[in-house]
């Protein structure tokens, strides 16, 4: 098919012709002499032979420019199989120092990057972990001073660890180099240690050099938050060991060292409150758990719960409103409402009966605001009068216990309170029908319905029913039995018959034990009511039950009660200072997060760095652990507008914040990221030309809901300024400048400028009518220049401009012998190199040649095709050199298929990392293709 192409076209047997030539050392005279190839010299010196990523290329012009014997370089095997540019005899001029050390840089962020993008499939396969590792190797060797690739190293060394041998030779690199580049990191600083302590084989060794590691003079060198954790660790090998009193003197010296770390703290808690002689010990153990992380729920319930249950409500109501606050939302959720329930009975019980009705009627209005927006969303036109009647009931724990406070306050104001906890009931189990709950479950539903009625003077009618359709689905217990009797005949007015059935049960139910009370009190017994009333207050002073029994008994004598005698000495220990309340009774602004670009102008191929500073403007320090009060990960999500493009908004990234253990109060974190490693730069790289704006947009404690990522507790989200990526003004006199350059041989070629030249021909082979005649006319040759200009790039060069040049696709190769045979330069009628030369990247292995006058043989198989015919020489060049670092970035940004020819005779490589590289690569693809496969139930 004849080229649409407003520039030259390149015939198809050109290109199959320069893979015939790089393929085989036969052709490399003529290629030499007809594109001026250059010679590589040897690689830099100060690299390790066989170092990760060691730079194979031209040595920058300070560094001297001499060629030297290939066959004297570290790589020597390497290098004499490197077509085209090894094996000319051009003189190459060197790249200057300054360019060198640029390529060699941003060659080692695309290799990173594209190794990142491994760990992002949607399956991982053992072969693309070890094909990243290699890239990132070569990645770190070409810039070993670049701490995000360090940190992406780490990452990595992590994933391999249980599938490769060398994740731990790459995770002691990653550890021992990011100390030395950045020394301030304090879980760096932990690890090394901590993988110094784990060489020791023995518990006696590890123990002796953890005591080492934390004496005094150590731990003034290491910090004491390193050393909190050290200890920590020590006091949990100790444990293991047996040795339970070493093990409570390490936790105890960790909390010594950080008061606020929180795990120790939170282990501390649970292991020395299961130890506590009293109510009081416990709540210290807790309350510390709690200082170390307000966010911490587990932690703040429990020491809630305890002071709930010991009588000390003040303390409780303080920490459930930080987590009601915390936890709040407008749509029914029970965990949200079980907070509420104790919120309320912790400002019954401490007399602050308003902040109790106000709970109750913040929560319903909340619901029914929702409801309402949900029915005027699902068409429903309300009246005014239909808006103010429709209610969306509470959870049934929640109306309980609201119906209780009310009716234990004023009993002829109740019924409307009792009638939604009736509702209540009656919505949970529909719900629980639809869920399929199981019978039993729906069974003791309705009883629990059928008591609250009977207890608060509620519909009796409406028990009775659910007590016989309760019985319908399983007996009574004897006991049960008793109960329910015992209530309705109460609220029969038969108060004898009550006491009868009642009496015998009421040791051991609660509820009956109530009944028995309020039967006593109708009787005239005040004593006997009286005592049965403290013995419920007194066994469930956490539910609505015990302070409805309390409130009742003070009515009853006239006086107060003092139900728990320990009640104020729990309110003491668990008693939270000013400032941590402070933190926690209103959060905003107490976390002040701010980002600067490092550099606000940059090219498309520049690293984008963005430092995220997170302010601690409390009075309290905030730890940074995975669970808080500071999440240990921060989301960002990269805004990219490319003009006249649709902006684009990549997948976020996780970035790890725990740079530091704790962020004092006044005090900030600065944590870098570059964005250039991300999905965030491939709108640049794949146009180039335009230019774009680049901003970020942080997440510090973040959390999913049903609209996305948001803020969560002491969370907060902020928007970067703008980087500006520089384009390019196309005009004819660009143009021309451009061609001058790749003419140039008297200096090394610019790759950054043909990688925009390139951009520039794939935008004009797609929409000509865009540029002017004269650009158009201007761009005559330019292929052939780029490809010359390619062959004088050092390796480094030419490999980043794999990663910078528009990329092609695939097709289907379909040559016939015909083809080959007029190729210019064959001789016999065959193409140089037809016994096993096929184009670039063309996977059959079918041979060209034949007898005179045989039927013309065809190639058949898949190729590998520039994304514009222009770029085609440009494409031949890159694919044809065998040098490794080229080699590696063809395969890693070119090759689709495991049958892909180059693939296949990269296999056979003669440097042998290149070689393992592309067996790893070829096998995820084969991986990848089976699984593939199997998805689809297809055969092979």
């Amino acid at each position: 098919m004849p080229s649409m192409s407003l520039l030259r076209p390149i015939p198809l047997a050109t290109l199959i012709l320069a893979g015939a030539i790089f393929a085989h050392r036969s052709g490399m005279a003529a290629a030499a002499s007809a594109l001026s190839l250059a010679q590589d010299a040897v690689p830099p010196t100060g690299v390790a032979p066989g170092a990760p990523g060691a730079p194979t290329g031209t040595p920058p012009a300070s560094e001297g420019s001499a060629p030297s014997d290939p066959a004297a370089s570290p790589s020597a095997a390497a290098t004499a199989a490197t077509p085209p540019a090894a094996a000319a005899s051009a003189p190459l001029v060197p790249p200057t120092a300054e360019q060198f050390a640029l390529y060699q840089e941003r060659l080692a962020r695309n290799l990173a990057q594209r190794a990142r993008s491994m760990l992002q499939r949607e399956y991982v396969f053992l072969g693309m972990l070890e094909s990243g590792q290699s890239m990132l190797e070569v990645a770190l060797g070409l810039a070993p001073d670049n701490p995000f690739l360090w940190r992406l190293a780490l990452d990595y060394a992590v994933n391999l660890e249980d599938g490769s041998p060398q994740a731990q030779v790459l995770l002691g690199q990653a550890l021992n180099r990011l100390g030395k580049l950045e020394p301030e990191d304090e879980l760096i600083r932990l690890r090394r240690l901590l993988a110094r302590i784990e060489t020791k084989q023995t518990v006696e060794e590890r123990v002796a050099l953890y005591r080492q590691t934390l004496a005094p003079e150590s731990i003034e060198r290491i910090g004491r938050p390193v050393a909190a954790r050290l200890a920590f660790d020590l006091a949990l090998l100790l444990r293991r060991n047996g040795d339970q009193a070493g093990f409570e003197a390490e936790l105890i010296h960790s909390l010594d060292l950080d008061p606020y770390f929180p795990e120790a703290a939170e282990f501390a808690a649970g292991y020395f409150r299961t130890k506590a002689p009293d109510a009081v010990a416990e709540a210290m153990a807790l309350r510390q758990a709690l200082l170390a992380n307000p966010t911490r729920e587990p932690a703040a319930i429990g020491l809630a719960e305890l002071c709930l249950k010991s009588g000390a409500y003040r303390a409780a109501a303080s920490i459930l409103n930080v987590e009601a606050s915390m936890l709040e939302t407008n749509f029914p959720d029970i965990d949200f409402d079980a907070i509420l329930t104790d919120l309320i009975i912790a400002s019954w019980g401490s007399g602050d009966t308003l902040t109790a009705h106000a709970v109750a009627q913040k929560r319903q209005d909340a619901l029914n605001r929702v409801f309402r927006q949900t029915l005027e969303r699902q068409g429903t036109t309300l009246s005014v009068e239909e808006r103010r009647k429709v209610a969306y009931p509470m959870s049934l724990q929640l109306a309980t216990s609201y119906a209780a406070l009310v009716h234990a306050e004023r009993p002829e104001s109740a019924s409307g309170p009792v009638k939604g906890a009736q509702v209540s009931a009656e919505t949970t189990l529909k719900a629980m029908e639809q869920q399929s709950a199981s019978s039993e479950e729906m069974a003791r539903a309705m009883l629990e319905g059928a008591f609250v009625q009977l207890w608060l003077d509620g519909d009796v009618a409406f028990a009775r029913d659910q007590i016989k359709s309760a019985v319908a689905i399983a007996p009574l217990s004897d006991t049960a039995q008793a109960r329910f009797d015992g209530w309705l005949a109460f609220r029969d007015g038969d108060a004898a018959r009550a006491k009868q059935l009642l009496a015998p049960v009421a040791e051991q139910d609660v509820a009956a034990r109530l009944g028995l009370a309020l039967a006593e009190e109708k009787a005239g017994d005040v004593k006997a009511a009286a005592r049965h009333l403290l013995e419920v207050a007194r066994s469930n002073p956490a539910a609505a039950i015990g302070l409805w029994s309390r409130d009742r008994l003070r009515r009853l004598l006239g006086s107060d009660v003092n139900v728990i005698k320990s009640a104020e000495d729990v309110e003491r220990a668990a008693q939270l200072p000013q400032d941590f309340l402070d933190l926690m009774s209103n959060t905003a602004g107490k976390i002040l997060l701010r980002i600067q670009p490092r550099n606000a102008n940059i090219a498309p191929w520049d690293p984008m760095i963005f430092d995220i500073e997170i302010s601690n403007r409390s009075r309290w320090p905030l730890a940074i652990t995975p669970d808080g009060p500071i999440a240990d990960t921060a989301t960002v999500t990269a805004n990219v507008n490319v003009p006249g493009q649709r902006g684009t908004l990549p997948p976020f990234a996780l970035l790890a914040l725990n740079r530091r253990f704790s962020i004092p109060p006044g005090e900030s974190l600065k944590v870098p990221i570059d964005v250039s490693l991300t999905d965030a730069s491939f709108a640049m790289r794949d146009d180039a030309l335009s230019g774009a704006f680049v901003s970020i947009h942080p997440i510090v404690n973040w959390r999913t809901t049903d609209r996305g990522l948001e803020p969560g507790p002491l969370g907060v989200e902020a928007e970067s300024p703008l980087i500006h990526v520089r384009g390019e003004k196309i005009s004819v006199d660009w143009i021309e400048q451009s061609k001058a350059m790749l003419r140039d041989a008297s200096r090394a070629p610019d790759p950054e400028r043909m990688a925009a030249v390139a951009g520039l021909l794939l935008r004009v082979s797609k929409e000509p009518t865009k540029y002017s005649p004269e650009e158009r006319s201007a761009l005559e040759g330019v292929p052939e220049l780029l490809a010359e200009a390619a062959l004088r790039l050092w390796p480094e060069a030419r490999a980043w401009l794999i990663f910078a040049v528009p990329k092609g696709g695939l097709r289907e190769l379909s040559v016939s012998a015909g083809d080959l045979a007029a190729a210019p330069g064959a001789s016999g009628g065959t193409a140089p190199g037809a016994s096993g030369g096929t184009a670039p990247g063309a996977s059959g292995d079918a041979q060209a040649g034949g007898a005179q006058g045989e039927a013309p043989r065809v190639i058949r198989g898949l190729e590998n095709v520039s994304a514009a015919p222009e770029l085609a020489p440009l494409d031949a060049v890159l694919a044809g050199d065998d040098h490794p670092l080229v080699r590696m970035a063809w395969i890693s940004v070119r090759v689709k298929r495991p049958e892909d020819q180059l693939l296949l005779k990269t296999l056979e490589h003669p440097d042998a990392r290149t070689a393992r590289f592309a067996r790893d690569f070829q096998g995820w693809m084969n991986d990848v293709q089976e699984e593939r496969r199997r998805k689809l139930n297809l055969s092979k």
